[in-house]
């Protein structure tokens, strides 16, 4: 679940951009449930293999409840937090 979602610059592809973090968390879900949560390498691996434009992990944190990460996706910046499950 996105909890908090920044962009810079403000884009009008929030919806793609959601999409994708969408899928970024089920990623991590399914990665709860095995033997541990996910690191900044297995986030840029699963990206990489998602979608056609540069992506990068800036910046990931993880939490007791929740994941904060910085992501490049394109051109657009993405500070977002996602539920830990």
């Amino acid at each position: 679940m996105i909890l908090d979602l920044e962009l810079a610059p403000a884009d009008d592809a929030r919806k793609d951009i959601a999409a994708v973090l969408s899928h970024v968390d089920r990623f991590l879900q399914d990665r709860e449930n095995g033997i541990a949560h996910a690191s900044a390498a297995d986030v840029a691996a699963y990206l990489k293999s998602m979608v056609p434009y540069h992506t990068k992990v800036l910046a990931m944190t993880v939490f007791k409840d929740r994941y904060e990460m910085e992501l490049e996706l394109g051109f657009v910046k993405v500070v977002c937090k996602l539920k830990r499950y």
